[in-house]
């Protein structure tokens, strides 16, 4: 999705922001879960 963002910065620059805003939460959430994972496989073991 952030090279979808890229492209449109150049005609659209508030939804190209909008997007990269997006992937970069969805970015950010998938490391969190990562490592709450990490840590429940820890807490297990």
């Amino acid at each position: 999705m952030v090279a979808l963002a890229e492209r449109l910065y150049f005609d659209y620059p508030y939804v190209g922001g909008i997007l990269d805003e997006i992937a970069q939460s969805y970015e950010h959430e998938a490391r969190w879960q990562d490592s709450e994972a990490n840590i429940s496989k820890r807490l297990r073991d």
